[in-house]
């Protein structure tokens, strides 16, 4: 479901009042997120944010907005966690929802709370030497994981710099999940998975590879990322799940 023209109105407002604004918003990662995910947010003169501000579509064409606390940022960078919706009051009836900073345009970002279930995250990733832990995403240009969806793009954040990425694919696991280290696998490994792609990490540690959906309904599928750490070891993404 595309925004409204309520919503657009909206943005429209934000872009032009904002349009000689000191602070830009230019780079949302990951731009499909889970309750509880951290965001990255990058651009320029953002050392002094400390409120980020979520909005989404609720019941009759309303505008739900949330603000959050910085978890971090300097000159360049954001880091603030997606809140969850529905814990305030109405949940999104729509996927498609933006994030913003006070003084800058908002970008788009796919909510999952929007989808009912249907997109979910489940699982853990590995933390690594900086804190940050490897997070599954998808790229909202080409698509959410729907029935045959031939342009749907699985997405990596968080990882080692120039690291070698395996997308494991199969069916999701039960609670309680097992682990490797302190990664929580939601994909579950006893079962028939497969290795749908590989990839190389770029220098922002992220990696996109694209996966066709399979043109069925009824079925739950789960995806996740492997990448080989220094050390030489593997790291774990959480695990995006999908019923199609």
């Amino acid at each position: 479901m595309p925004p409204t023209c309520l919503a657009r109105r909206f943005v429209a407002g934000l872009v032009f009042s904002s349009a000689l604004a000191a602070q830009s918003l230019e780079t949302v990662r990951p731009a499909a997120v889970a309750p509880g995910a951290l965001l990255r947010l990058g651009g320029h003169g953002l050392a002094d944010s400390t409120v980020v501000r979520f909005t989404a579509l609720g019941p009759g064409d309303t505008l739900l907005e949330r603000e959050q606390h910085v978890v971090a940022a300097d000159e360049s960078s954001v880091r603030v966690v997606v809140p969850a919706f529905a814990d305030a009051g109405d949940a999104p009836l729509s996927p498609w929802g933006w994030v913003s900073l006070p003084g800058a345009p908002p970008q788009p970002l796919f909510l999952m709370e929007g989808t009912a279930g249907h997109v979910r995250v489940a699982g853990a990733g590995s933390q690594l030497s900086d804190g940050s832990r490897l997070t599954v995403s998808f790229d909202p240009l080409g698509g959410p994981p729907t029935p045959g969806n031939a342009q749907f793009t699985l997405a990596l954040s968080g990882a080692p710099q120039r690291k070698p990425a395996l997308v494991l694919a199969g069916p999701p696991a039960g609670a309680p999940w097992a682990r490797v280290g302190d990664a929580a696998l939601g994909l579950d490994l006893a079962a028939t998975f497969v290795v749908a792609g590989s990839c190389v990490t770029d220098d922002d540690g992220a990696a996109s590879l694209q996966l066709p959906v399979p043109a069925a309904s009824g079925l739950t599928i789960a995806a996740m990322w492997a990448v080989l750490k220094p050390c030489g070891r593997l790291a774990f993404s959480d695990t995006l799940v999908a019923t199609l």
